[in-house]
């Protein structure tokens, strides 16, 4: 007998674990205080970029099987996912290619624009967010899954035979987990521009440039505050910092602010027990990471779904 399974948080984690439970037969309930465009996913640049998680190891597996499922989205139409030159630079004379650039394949890089001195390039798969996750949500319904909206106190109060917590930064509440923190981050959404690459420097000050088809992300900011509203003094630093690393002149249209749901104790993909004895398998705790790792993420949630499914 097939088992009633309930997704709780509806942003990339949330629906990519829907999609990867229904593509094994379940046909899984999503449920959410809100869509994926106000959440933490809205508001990220979504570049096939891990930051902000831990711990490095499994970060760089779950990376890499998003890295491989995204390259076979890049081939279906209207999936918002489009693949960029990412060139990642560093303000020191020798920048540390990390693993997961080797595995992907990477290029040194031998200039640089000011203040950096070193970096490296690979190709790597862009998310057009609104595209994306509007993608994501038709194909979950197409495979049986449903959505619904609804706000919960407790995880307890969600109907299931199996509850999968995918509630990021909610899961410090929701669970209770005190270890998850809010990374705070605020981006400038600009006008389109023609540059022909992303940029990122994780150095103080983090910067990010990531131009898309309809819009252009600055970045960036890295801090500890559950505040969600933008700061307009922020914005202008962002804004010239990104003028000043690119040449490029941008048009505002917005500020958004994004809580990344980071763990130091690393991200949670485990299975446990709700307090009235249901198994609960959580995915949260992704950081900066949500939509890099959440394929591989969904790839492990799955299994452990499934594990309580043969001991039920």
């Amino acid at each position: 007998m097939s088992i009633a399974v309930t997704v709780v948080g509806a942003g990339v984690s949330g629906l990519t674990t829907a999609i990867s439970l229904a593509e094994r037969g379940l046909a899984p309930q999503v449920i959410a205080a809100s869509p994926a465009e106000k959440s933490t996913s809205g508001a990220a640049g979504a570049i096939w970029y891990p930051y902000e998680a831990v711990p490095m190891e499994l970060v760089t597996w779950w990376s890499l099987i998003t890295y491989g499922r995204l390259l076979a989205l890049y081939r279906e139409e209207n999936s918002g996912v489009s693949l960029v030159e990412l060139r990642t630079f560093s303000r020191n004379d020798a920048i540390e290619v990390p693993a997961w650039a080797e595995a992907v394949g990477h290029r040194m890089l031998s200039e640089w624009p000011s203040p950096y001195r070193s970096g490296f390039a690979i190709t790597a798969p862009l998310m057009d967010t609104p595209v994306y996750l509007a993608f994501l949500r038709h194909h979950l319904l197409s495979l049986g899954g449903t959505l619904h909206e609804a706000r919960l106190e407790r995880l307890e109060e969600a109907e299931g035979d199996v509850i999968v917590n995918c509630t990021g930064i909610g899961a410090r509440s929701l669970v209770p987990d005190p270890g998850v923190e809010a990374l705070r981050g605020q981006v400038a959404l600009v006008e389109p521009i023609a540059l022909p690459y992303a940029l990122v420097c994780d150095d103080d000050p983090l910067t990010y440039i990531i131009p898309r088809s309809r819009d252009c992300v600055l970045g960036g900011v890295n801090e500890r505050s559950m505040i969600e509203t933008a700061d307009p003094a922020v914005t202008t630093k962002i804004v010239e910092e990104c003028t000043r690393v690119s040449g490029q002149t941008f048009t505002l249209r917005e500020a958004r602010v994004g809580l990344r749901p980071f763990r130091a104790s690393g991200v949670r993909v485990e299975r446990g027990t709700l307090a009235d004895g249901r198994p609960v398998v959580h995915n949260y705790g992704h950081g900066g990471s949500g939509f890099t790792l959440s394929w591989g993420c969904a790839q492990k949630a799955v299994e452990l779904v499934l594990s309580a499914q043969v001991s039920s």
